[in-house]
């Protein structure tokens, strides 16, 4: 019986957790509504979340990874990733989702930096940038990356990421395998 992903997980930490175990064991208070749930993990969030920032304080230079997507319900969505050097060792993580209300270049660019400074961070800091092909995004003119090397980040040179080429070949590759439709 699957009662879904997050009782799944405390269940699976109960086991070496004896203080959840009493909690999810009790028969009045176990913590365990949708609120309660969500509420937990806004704050697992916000705790990965403090401990990039302070990892990227610390190395003070990073660079970001942009790229867009849709949903499971087709809304257009970037997803943000900072790599930087901590404790002589390369880290990508993942910053968050930007659910894209406008398709121009203002709007992505206007995002990515409120992004970063709800996090803590300098985009002054920002020492490279990639997104995709999209003319919204890597436009040399009129471009995301060129407005916000313009604004926030102007040693931040733009290089064009490939993953999206990469997604396509992949998803061509896989049409053509019989056992993997």
């Amino acid at each position: 019986m699957n009662n879904g992903n997050f009782l799944e997980i405390m269940e699976l930490i109960s086991e070496k957790d004896p203080i959840i175990k009493a909690r999810l064991s009790s028969k009045n208070a176990k913590c365990t509504s949708p609120t309660i749930q969500n509420e937990i993990i806004g704050i697992m969030a916000e705790t990965f979340l403090d401990e990039i920032t302070d990892k990227l304080y610390q190395s003070t230079w990073f660079s970001i990874m942009v790229d867009e997507s849709k949903d499971i319900s087709g809304r257009e969505q970037l997803f943000v990733v900072v790599r930087y050097l901590f404790d002589h060792t390369l880290h990508e993580e993942f910053l968050g989702f930007i659910r894209l209300h406008e398709l121009n270049a203002e709007y992505p660019k206007n995002s990515i930096c409120e992004m970063l400074l709800t996090c803590n961070i300098d985009a002054k800091n920002c020492i490279g940038q990639t997104y995709d092909g999209a003319s919204v995004m890597n436009g040399t003119n009129a471009g995301a990356q060129r407005l916000f090397r313009e604004e926030a980040a102007p040693e931040a040179p733009y290089i064009h990421c490939y993953d999206r080429c990469l997604n396509l070949v992949i998803v061509d590759v896989v049409k053509s395998v019989k056992i993997a439709d």
